[in-house]
């Protein structure tokens, strides 16, 4: 029989999680319309302007990073540098990466090990400055996060499942940014050794 769980328990799990959410996500929103866009962000407003998808990929034909990102920022471009860089959990991804550094933390390192590397990505100056610019670097740091969940679960207990989940993150890091091709050669090689 299975057996139930206590909602306070949970709740008490739970909660300190929650707070660095927050936390992560309040440090993400606070100034972020004050910042001046930048040329590369400028460029990624302009190339979604059109909102239509097929403009949008003959505009990025030609830029050296991958299309995924423009694409999805055609959905939520139109409201304003705050809304372009506040759109976190559609657009950047700033938020989900500290909860899925979280999990691996968990997964490994137990509870309060997973929320001090979640707390220190939520407060990290570079990770908050990253998830609020409108670019796809957020985006690397997710999928890269993704990508290391996967793969240390994969290790861990080999599934088809979840080896079709780490190929789809995969594809999700390289339509992404290209550069995270060098976390996914460490993982190659690591894979290969064990």
């Amino acid at each position: 029989m299975p057996q139930k769980t206590n909602p306070q328990a949970l709740l008490r799990l739970l909660s300190p999680i929650v707070v660095i959410l927050i936390v992560a996500a309040a440090l993400r929103i606070v100034n972020a319309g004050h910042f001046p866009v930048w040329t590369d962000e400028g460029w990624s407003t302009w190339a979604v302007s059109d909102h239509s998808l097929g403009a949008i990929l003959d505009k990025v034909a030609h830029d050296r990073h991958p299309p995924l990102y423009c694409g999805a920022q055609r959905l939520v471009d139109g409201g304003g540098r705050l809304a372009d860089r506040a759109a976190l959990l559609v657009d950047r991804g700033g938020v989900l990466t500290v909860a899925v550094v979280y999990r691996i933390g968990a997964d490994w390192l137990g509870s309060p090990a997973a929320r001090g590397g979640a707390l220190i990505l939520a407060v990290l100056p570079t990770a908050v400055y990253y998830g609020q610019e409108i670019r796809h670097y957020a985006w690397l740091t997710l999928s890269v996060a993704v990508m290391t969940l996967l793969f240390l679960r994969y290790l861990r207990h080999p599934r088809r499942m979840i080896a079709i989940a780490y190929a789809v993150s995969i594809a999700f890091m390289l339509y992404s940014l290209y550069l995270g091709v060098l976390i996914l050669a460490v993982q190659v090689v690591v894979g290969v050794l064990l």
